[in-house]
């Protein structure tokens, strides 16, 4: 770990955290116990100089016996993940994201049923009941993440507290100095009763212009969905949203009058394409949440079958039970078919809504 936050720590120029997310795991993969001894064998292939190098290796020494940093962590509850660790997220594998994290309560969270709900730090009453109502809607089946700010994210997260459910902050800056630091008896609720903080910055690291963007794109990856309240132009609400349509994550837009500023990213994100939350049923669909799920199955059926659907897309869609995911080269193996006519098809079903295609080439038939 000493390794890790030393080559962090260099601030190496176009050595960015997929660069250490690759080299991570190329010394993971071949089991080894030193990042410095794989780094100074393969410096080609990363680019670094033996003077880097050097340098890695006496700042790893400082940090692990000079500045007791580990013990710091702990006597601030603080605890360290990387990619080389058993407990490091899987859902974070996929995106190359978040090599080394820092965090405050239940890691096991950031691989569950997690919902991501952000809007404008200045919400209206109507966004502020329409986010209550969607928490406790989910009650403790779902996690909530959002980014611990002032107004829709601090709702988001109390509205957790009162249902019962666990709820997970995403920080732009470190655990120890949280922003805001009004929110900080959130936080500490958070962490007793089961959530958890996390951040890619270490103990009094300072943040810069990049951070929030940065927790903005992590709180999508953490997330099987996100829910967009309310947010005006260039909102950090907008930057979550346009991430979550980059990666593909099902997103959903709270639709709201076009004469207030607050609902100008919504509706200007279901203009291109987002889900419209006409009803916080969607979202409980969306979990399998709801009771009715037979009538459910049975309208998705009668979708079907207005959809026309060609004899080809119905054998392709019979291989994705209901919330089943199934990558592209699963799916070719399975129908013994070309990946060119598969991806065709799967464009199709696609295009007719009862397919969504997640990060990485990965499937799954609708159910509503």
């Amino acid at each position: 770990m000493s390794q890790i936050l030393a080559i962090k720590r260099l601030g190496k120029k176009g050595f960015g955290e997929k660069s250490l997310f690759n080299l991570l795991m190329a010394v993971k993969n071949r089991n080894l116990t030193s990042i410095i001894e794989f780094l100074s064998i393969n410096k080609g292939d990363y680019g670094f100089t033996d003077d880097e190098i050097e340098r890695v290796s006496n700042a790893a020494d400082k940090i692990l016996n000079v500045e007791r940093y580990f013990d710091r962590c702990l006597e601030q509850n603080i605890g360290i993940c990387s990619v080389l660790d058993e407990s490091f997220p899987q859902v974070l594998i996929g995106y190359h994201s978040l090599p080394i994290f820092f965090y405050k309560g239940d890691i096991g969270l950031l691989g569950g049923q997690n919902l991501a709900i952000v809007g404008t730090r200045s919400p209206t009453e109507y966004g502020i009941a329409i986010t209550e109502n969607i928490v406790k809607s989910l009650g403790s089946s779902v996690n909530i993440v959002s980014g611990g700010a002032y107004g829709i994210d601090s709702v988001a997260h109390n509205a957790a507290l009162k249902s019962g459910a666990k709820t997970i902050v995403v920080f732009g800056t470190s655990i120890n100095k949280p922003y805001p630091q009004e929110n900080s008896g959130l936080f500490n609720r958070i962490v007793e009763r089961g959530g958890v903080l996390i951040s890619a910055y270490e103990p009094d690291e300072e943040f810069n212009e990049y951070s929030f963007p940065k927790r903005n794109q992590y709180i999508v990856e953490l997330s099987k969905a996100v829910v967009i309240v309310e947010g005006g132009e260039k909102s950090g609400a907008e930057i979550t949203a346009e991430y979550a349509l980059l990666k593909s994550i099902p997103l959903f837009a709270v639709p709201g009058p076009i004469t207030s500023q607050m609902s100008l990213c919504p509706n200007r994100l279901i203009y291109r394409g987002a889900r419209i939350l006409y009803s916080v049923d969607l979202i409980k669909e969306f979990f399998n949440l709801t009771s009715e799920n037979k009538t459910i199955n049975a309208s998705a059926k009668t979708f079907e079958t207005v959809c026309d659907l060609s004899p080809d897309e119905r054998d392709i869609l019979s291989l994705l039970s209901d919330g089943n995911f199934m990558h592209i080269d699963e799916i070719v193996v399975k129908s013994n078919k070309k990946v060119e006519f598969i991806s065709e098809i799967l464009l199709a079903l696609e295009l007719k809504g009862v397919v969504e295609q997640m990060p990485g080439k990965i499937y799954k038939r609708r159910s509503f």
